[in-house]
C-alpha cells in the first residue's frame, strides 16, 4: 500500500481528529483519533523519525510508475473508524510498518518510509494545534517491547 495524500481535520462535536489516507490506487482510509491515541502517536513517529534519521536509512527517490486514474474505493467502508490502539510492527522489510487496531477488530498495516512519516506528523500536529489540544512532541526515554503483531504488550496506547 503506497499512500498518494494526507488529509486531517479536527472533528470538534466528538472531539476527534480524522486522518484520510488515499493510495495509489484510489482506496481511501478515514481513520479517527482521540486525543490520547493522537498524543501517543505523535510520540511514536517522532521517534521513529529521529531514529530513521540517524540510521541514515534515507535512500534516493525512485520514481514511480504513472497510474490511471481509478475510481475511488472504500476498502473498509466509507464511514470513519476509531482507532483504539496503533504500533510499529517489530519486524520490519524495506520500511517501517506502522499498524492501526481499528475497533479491537481490524487492522490497517502502513507501509512508512521517513518523508511519509513526517507528514503524518506534520499534519497531525497542525490539526491538534488547530483543535487548540497543545500536544507537545516529545520522545520515551524507555522503549517498550512489541508484541507478534508490532503492538506493546506492557502498555497499549
Amino acid at each position: 500500500m503506497s499512500i498518494k495524500k494526507i488529509k486531517s481535520l479536527y472533528m470538534p462535536a466528538p472531539d476527534r481528529i480524522q486522518l484520510s489516507l488515499t493510495t495509489i490506487k484510489n482506496e481511501d482510509y478515514y481513520l479517527i483519533f482521540t486525543r490520547r491515541v493522537t498524543s501517543n502517536l505523535m510520540m511514536r513517529i517522532h521517534e521513529k523519525v529521529i531514529v530513521l534519521e540517524a540510521k541514515n536509512k534515507i535512500k534516493p527517490k525512485k520514481k514511480r510508475p504513472e497510474i490511471k486514474e481509478q475510481k475511488t474505493t472504500f476498502p473498509l467502508g466509507q464511514e470513519p473508524l476509531l482507532v483504539s490502539k496503533f504500533g510499529f510492527l517489530k519486524k520490519e522489510a524495506l520500511f517501517p510498518i506502522l499498524s492501526f487496531v481499528i475497533e479491537d477488530k481490524h487492522t490497517l498495516n502502513i507501509p512508512t518510509p521517513l518523508p511519509l512519516l513526517k507528514s503524518i506528523l506534520e499534519v497531525l500536529d497542525k490539526t491538534q494545534a488547530k483543535a487548540g489540544w497543545n500536544i507537545v512532541k516529545q520522545v520515551r526515554k524507555v522503549d517498550r517491547p512489541l508484541t507478534k503483531t508490532g503492538i506493546s504488550k506492557n502498555k497499549l496506547h
